[in-house]
């Protein structure tokens, strides 16, 4: 009885201590191409399109810096200085009053207000960038939790490793992205072990998109198993004591 709970015990010790290796992989490739690959990155992916709700900093220069300088708006904190997409798509700008943002991406909006602008100023130049630019990780990564970048385009892996990497028991095939599109929220799947993903349109994250990252069947397992040992080990130590008792 004791040698075979040994031979158990230790059985469970090395099964619930292993992770199929090829579970827990990223980027990786097919056997059957060759040693170097080129990929086209996802740099067609549509640009986001800035929504209700969104705060948006807005820089305006101009070569008389003193004229321009009613744009130039102070506070404690990026949200202070910041332009808020009000309910009607709108934002309140100096001179210019009311100004419609919505679906335009940030591009399309410095185009806008720089030829808006040009009625009062010349060589107006407008820089735009959004400060709620969010990502929340959660699942299988070793720090939970919002990441909040500067940038519109940082890729799927700068964020994840912001986010403290996986852990061992992440799977990477089958994981979830909720993005927000307009009034509707969906929910996407992406296979991050796979090196096609880099021309993936989720290659790159987008402003308040969550990330869930699943755990692997053996994470379960393990506990399951560790349970199973606990109470093995338990009735073991219990017939070990009565059998020397019993001598």
């Amino acid at each position: 009885m004791i040698r075979l709970s040994f031979i158990f015990l230790l059985f469970c010790f090395l099964f619930s201590s292993c992770v199929l290796r090829k579970n827990t992989l990223l980027l990786k490739e097919s056997s059957d191409v060759d040693s170097a690959r080129t990929i086209e990155i996802a740099v067609n992916s549509i640009p986001y399109k800035i929504q209700v709700g969104d705060f948006i900093n807005i820089n305006v220069t101009n070569p008389d810096q003193a004229s321009v300088a009613v744009f130039q708006k102070v506070g404690e904190s990026l949200y202070a200085t910041a332009y808020l997409v009000r309910n009607d798509g709108t934002i309140k700008i100096p001179l210019i009053g009311d100004f419609y943002v919505l679906g335009y991406n940030l591009i399309e909006l410095q185009v806008a207000l720089e030829k808006r602008l040009g009625e009062f100023f010349k060589f107006v130049t407008v820089d735009a960038s959004l400060v709620n630019f969010k990502v929340t990780f959660l699942g299988e990564v070793n720090k939970q939790g919002v990441v909040g970048l500067t940038n519109e385009r940082t890729n799927f892996f700068e964020v994840l490793s912001r986010a403290g990497g996986l852990t061992e028991y992440s799977s990477t095939k089958n994981v979830k992205i909720v993005r927000k599109e307009g009034n509707e929220v969906k929910v996407y799947y992406v296979d991050i072990s796979s090196l096609d993903f880099i021309s993936n349109e989720f290659y790159y994250l987008r402003p308040d998109d969550i990330v869930y990252i699943e755990p692997l069947k053996g994470k379960y397992l393990k506990t399951n198993i560790s349970y199973l040992t606990v109470g093995l080990s338990i009735i073991t130590l219990y017939v070990t004591i009565v059998t020397r008792l019993r001598r």
